[in-house]
């Protein structure tokens, strides 16, 4: 079929895939990297949250006290969840929409700290888990789970894959319509 066509039909062709696969690569790369991204923004994020839940604790008087100053600093937050239990299984502070599945998968580790990947009502979140002992009980501790909504970052990611794909399409019709059709 391809001795048919003529030298120059053949090059545009051939100039054409290849055109096309380095915008591919390229983009997929871009996708990888912006994901990667994302994921170190919600490692942050979470890594920050347990320092404040760190230091709550520290200057936290009782377990009242701890529940108060939890709800007071983490209630505002629309995308984080956050769930603190003392040792004796007693939930101190849940944040409204917290539901973790029972499965659980770690999505990645990067310096040291794993983060989880969850799937809750049908919506991924990333979270932390952590133990950490309040100063007015150094004998006890608190399980502390944060979670972080990546809704936001799948629709940013969603609308680049769509644009990076409408990219790739026009990109090949430029090409192959100014070979074919070279005085326009």
């Amino acid at each position: 079929m391809f001795r048919r066509l003529s030298l120059t039909s053949r090059l545009t062709a051939f100039f054409t895939v290849v055109a096309s696969a380095i915008v591919l690569g390229l983009g997929l790369l871009f996708m990888v990297a912006v994901d990667q991204h994302f994921m170190e923004l919600d490692r942050s994020t979470l890594e920050d949250k347990k320092h404040l839940i760190e230091d709550l604790l520290t200057n936290a008087k009782s377990v009242d006290d701890t529940g108060w100053r939890l709800k007071e600093s983490l209630s505002n937050h629309d995308e984080l969840f956050v769930r603190v239990k003392y040792s004796t299984g007693e939930t101190i502070f849940e944040s409204a929409g917290f539901a973790p599945s029972g499965h659980q998968a770690a999505a990645a580790v990067q310096r040291g700290h794993a983060l989880q990947l969850w799937n809750a009502g049908g919506r991924e979140r990333h979270s932390l888990n952590f133990q950490a002992t309040p100063k007015f009980s150094p004998s006890a501790s608190f399980e502390v789970t944060l979670a972080i909504d990546t809704k936001r970052h799948q629709l940013f990611l969603n609308e680049l894959q769509r644009s990076l794909k409408l990219y790739l399409v026009m990109a090949m019709l430029v090409i192959v319509l100014g070979v074919a059709f070279p005085s326009l």
